[in-house]
Parts: C-alpha cells; structure tokens; sequence
C-alpha cells in the first residue's frame, strides 16, 4: 500500500487534505516519475511526500496557505494468515518548506490470523498527520513493546529553504556539510548528477575532465529533477555530506537548457547515455523543435558537452554513436576511452551488482 497525502491550512486555520492511494505499481511510478527500486522503502516514502508537497503548492483544488506533504508506504492488508510472516515494516515521511521527517516501524509481534496487517502503518500515519495538523491524539504505538519506532529529520537552512521556493537560483554545498551562497572558486566545467550514491565513478571522470580541461571542475546536482520526484532535505544533507573534498552546486535546474543560464560558458561533463537524452525528441514530449531550442539555448549561453562513454547493453557507447543534430556538431566534445573508462553506476552501486548494462 502507498499513498500520500497533501495537507494545507486554509484561512480559518482548518486543515484542507488531499489523498491519492496508489496501490497499483504502475500508478505508483506514473505519479513518481519513474519505477521505484523498492515500493516499501524510506526512499519511496521520501519521494512520495515530496511529489504530494510539490503537488500542493502548485494545487488549484485546495486553499492557499503552508503547506505539508506526507507519503506512506506499508503492507498491504490481502487478509492472507500472518502468523508465520516475519515481522512487517512501514516508512511514513513528511515535507514541508523547511523540513523533512522520516519515520520507520518494526511490528516485531506475530499479527493473529486473519488481521490487518496495515493496522499499524495507519496507527502511525494518523500519529503522523496529526503532529502535523497540531492535535494531540492517543495511539496504539508502543515503542516500548511490539512496535520498534525510528525517526529522523533535517530542518533545512535558509539558503536551501531560499532555494526550493525559487527565491534563489543557486546555494553551494561546501567541504564540512556547510551552506554558502557564493562560487567558492572559478570553475571550467561542471558535472551533474543525482549522486545516489557519489561512487569512484564520478571521481574519475571529474579527475579526466580536468586533466583535458586543463582547469577545475565542480559537481552539481539539481534538487528537482526532470523525470523523478523532486529531492527531500534529508536525501540532499545526506548525498552532500559524501563530497568530503569538492563543492556542490545546488540548483533548481533540472534540464541542461535550464543549467546553461546559471552556468553561462561552462562545459558540461556528461555520460553518453545523457548525450542521447539531450538530442532525442522523445524527451521533449516527442517535439523535435523544442529540443532544437533546448540545444540553441545552451549553445547561445556559450555552453558546451563533454562526453564521456560508457558499458551499455554489453557495449562501450561513445560519442560516435549518438545522433547530434545538424549544425549543432561543435558543441560536443569526447572523453576517449583511453583517458575515461570505468564501468559502475549508480545504480549497480545501490543494487551491491557487478557492473553490467544498464544505469
């Protein structure tokens, strides 16, 4: 079972709610963007209170007013015998514009037969929405007995506060885990990702790319993003707090087009497979001409590609095999396999995989 729930308080102070079940795994991925890795995951969860937070803001059905996102993922309640299944887990999140909470729940009791076994998942999503909303309620859960309770959270600063509300274009993570609001250098290049997590990958091909460079070159990574939910303030803390040595430019720029205006003159260095997003239509709802003004737009700003390839289907895909539109050749340049090749990704990363052939 998923769900999330967006909650916003309307003038008189009385909670306005919306709530969007998802128990089909198909309408569960439509609604985040992209199939999850796991449906019963704190990062679901994460995502899920995210997209219902981003969903309010922009909601013309409910009142305006603070908002609150909340995302719930548990068993489902099939009314299958539970007395031999070990114990269950439940992952409830809330975001709002300046915080993000995480709770977790262990059922370490055996359910009789016949039971819910969501009971407690929606004992603590009513906990969890009623903090929310301010109310005091009594509960069922005892963390003290069956029920193991774990909780995080990150309240944001303001420069990232500043930056999810678009009242500021860009904030830079710095070695230590602090916030700042200037470049804290010159740089040549910038390099982009999700960094879920940050892997020697990516530290090899920033090392390559300066060596071809011959100058410095930043990560960045973008808090929305084009085709997934939008990123939680614990995700970014966390993600952030692996670049030990390199700042981190944060950004609401979740295209390359959009990019270019932060980054005017910049190269960015970039995977084949994100070469082949940038130049294919059926990333701007199929309309070749959006992408030939995407492509245009980042050129005007003085932007360039540097690509790098990569194991893909059981072949190395360099630049050569990607179809650069007409007229738009001299924008992309190549890391060759001699000076960049290292088969991980992300992905494989999370999954403890061998590399293969899939990101």
């Amino acid at each position: 079972m998923c769900n999330d729930f967006t909650m916003r308080k309307n003038d008189a102070d009385v909670p306005a709610w919306q709530l969007r079940e998802l128990s089909d795994f198909d309408a569960l991925s439509r609604w985040l963007g992209r199939a999850p890795e796991s449906h019963l995951s704190s990062d679901t969860a994460l995502a899920l209170a995210t997209r219902a937070y981003w969903h309010g803001l922009h909601s013309e059905t409910v009142p305006r007013g603070p908002c609150t996102g909340v995302g719930c993922v548990g068993p489902f309640a099939d009314g299958q015998n539970r007395q031999n299944a070990p114990r269950h887990r439940a992952y409830v999140a809330v975001q709002t514009s300046e915080c993000t909470r995480l709770w977790s729940i262990n059922d370490r009791s055996r359910p009789p037969v016949g039971s819910d076994p969501g009971s407690v998942t929606c004992e603590l999503v009513k906990l969890v929405l009623a903090q929310a909303a301010g109310i005091e309620i009594e509960t069922d859960i005892d963390p003290t007995g069956d029920h193991s309770l774990e909780y995080r959270e990150h309240r944001a600063a303001s420069l990232l506060v500043d930056l999810l509300t678009h009242r500021r274009q860009i904030a830079w993570s710095l070695p230590g885990n602090t916030l700042s609001g200037r470049e804290p250098a010159t740089t040549a290049a910038v390099l982009s990702g999700s960094f879920n997590p940050l892997h020697s990958g990516h530290l090899s091909l920033l090392a390559a790319a300066e060596k071809q460079l011959g100058g410095s070159v930043c990560f960045e990574m973008s808090v929305l993003n084009a085709e997934k939910a939008p990123l939680d303030y614990l995700s970014i803390n966390d993600r952030c707090r692996q670049f030990r040595s390199h700042p981190v430019a944060l950004t609401c720029a979740p295209t390359f087009a959009e990019k270019s205006v932060f980054f005017p003159g910049k190269t960015f260095v970039i995977g084949v497979d994100t070469a082949q997003r940038i130049v294919s239509p059926r990333f701007y709802d199929g309309q070749a001409e959006r992408m030939h003004e995407a492509i245009a737009q980042i050129r005007a700003a003085g932007c360039r590609f540097l690509v790098a390839g990569r194991l893909a289907s059981g072949k190395f895909q360099r630049l050569a095999d990607v179809s650069i539109p007409a007229g738009f050749e001299s924008l992309f340049g190549e890391l060759t396999e001699q000076e960049f090749r290292e088969d991980i990704s992300s992905t494989h990363h999370r999954a403890g995989q061998v590399p293969g052939s899939d990101s």
